[in-house]
């Protein structure tokens, strides 16, 4: 199932296509570019986990979620929890930035509609007590995948 949804945005993207392209290709470029030609987008890329308090996708809505109860989420299967994202407002609030060396690879492999992602949970000890800390999400770009795009 996919979990990279690429959503047009109007605030500053490296994502971009310019709009009277008609191969339909998305660029990189500068933040600061602000020219009228380009279209801009945002990648999320989200997973299965309960959502909670994070954000999410409703559909191409990005929203935010209210409620932390389970079986609220539970029957709620359509919407997915975005883990990492290129939405400069979303990583301010805390969701992850996709990096730099994804983005370039995704770039070149635009018809990826799925990746896999790995959570690592790190933990901090205060005295004897073990405090989880943020989740680290990594994206898992096998050579063989690259290739076959």
């Amino acid at each position: 199932m996919k979990n990279i949804h690429v959503l047009p945005t109007d605030k500053p993207s490296r994502l971009v296509k310019q709009k009277y392209d008609t191969i339909d290709r998305l660029c990189l470029a500068d933040m600061a570019t602000k020219r009228a030609e380009y279209k801009r987008f945002n990648i999320h890329i989200t997973s299965d986990e309960y959502i909670g308090l994070s954000y999410y996708l409703d559909g191409s809505l990005v929203r935010k979620g209210v409620v932390d109860d389970k079986d609220y989420w539970e029957v709620r299967k359509d919407y997915k929890k975005i883990i990492l994202t290129t939405d400069q407002d979303l990583i301010k609030e805390g969701v992850q930035a996709i990096d730099d060396d994804f983005l370039e690879w995704f770039v070149k492999n635009q018809s990826c509609e799925k990746i896999e992602t790995v959570k690592e949970q790190y933990h901090q000890f205060i005295g004897m007590k073990k405090i989880p800390l943020k989740p680290n999400y990594k994206i898992i770009i096998t050579k063989e995948e690259a290739k076959k795009k």
